[in-house]
């Protein structure tokens, strides 16, 4: 699971450097 978390905060900050806005629903439970 943890190894998942930093696949999908990679590709969100990939995204984000190409101004796009992804969201990535297990980090956000992951938060709470």
């Amino acid at each position: 699971a943890i190894v998942l978390e930093i696949v999908f905060i990679i590709i969100a900050t990939s995204k984000a450097n190409q101004g796009e806005l992804y969201k990535y629903p297990i980090t956000i439970n992951f938060l709470k």
